[in-house]
């Protein structure tokens, strides 16, 4: 046989040779496929996956998608193989069987990862090549200020700011300008989340024409406001 027809056997049994791999039944794993982080802050990609029935000593690992090797950014029972970059950065959420929700902290570069049990059973070769595409900004969304149309001095009204982010961990801090009561809660939407924050605010006619601002500020320390500018009816 030709060595150019050997090479390609090799290339091609390297890319397709697994995805039909008998290992893989009743192995399955569900998780987003993109998700955006914001640089320097972290990540948390939701996943849990289905194994075979009576199936419990295995290890959990997840991979960063190279065309030649298999470099590991998390191994639950091998650290020391992790990548160097990933070392110390990558740790599992939750502590459900099922669960294999992988945290990167300091997240600053794009890349395709994907979780398995080895290089055999994975989500790559056993859900039809599988990866999470995880994407990088340099700057926070600005916060979504919801101010109600009519505010009327002595009349308290709830005014609202949101922002999403993609690690529960580690939420934005949000901050208002003005006085009132606050409460602040928390929404998981699958892949992302929003920190919600509500002022109940009770305008005098001393805030006419003056600024209502919330600033969002992240565990990159990186922050961004939305500013509403007042204007207060009398009684």
């Amino acid at each position: 046989m030709k060595l150019c027809c050997i090479i390609f056997l090799f290339v091609l049994k390297g890319f397709f040779g697994n995805s039909f791999n008998e290992d893989c039944k009743n192995w399955s794993f569900t998780f987003d496929t993109s998700i955006t982080a914001l640089n320097g802050s972290c990540v948390e990609i939701p996943c849990t996956f289905s194994f075979p029935e009576g199936y419990r000593e295995f290890n959990l690992i997840w991979y960063l998608y190279h065309f030649i090797n298999y470099p590991q950014v998390f191994n639950k029972k091998q650290p020391s193989a992790v990548r160097a970059d990933y070392t110390k950065l990558t740790s599992l959420v939750g502590n459900k069987t099922n669960s294999c929700t992988l945290r990167i902290s300091q997240v600053e570069n794009e890349g395709l990862f994907y979780p398995g049990i080895n290089e055999d059973i994975n989500s790559w070769h056993c859900n039809q090549k599988k990866t999470a595409l995880v994407k990088i900004k340099d700057t926070p969304d600005e916060p979504l200020l919801s101010v109600p149309p009519n505010l009327t001095e002595g009349i308290p009204a709830p005014i609202f700011c949101t922002v999403e982010y993609t690690c529960p961990s580690y939420s934005p801090f949000l901050q208002w300008n003005k006085i009132g009561l606050k409460n602040v809660r928390h929404e998981d939407h699958e892949g992302y989340w929003k920190v919600i924050s509500e002022l109940l605010f009770e305008p005098t006619y001393i805030d006419d024409e003056t600024q209502i601002k919330c600033t969002a500020t992240y565990p990159n320390s990186q922050n961004t406001q939305k500013i509403y500018n007042l204007s207060i009816k009398c009684k």
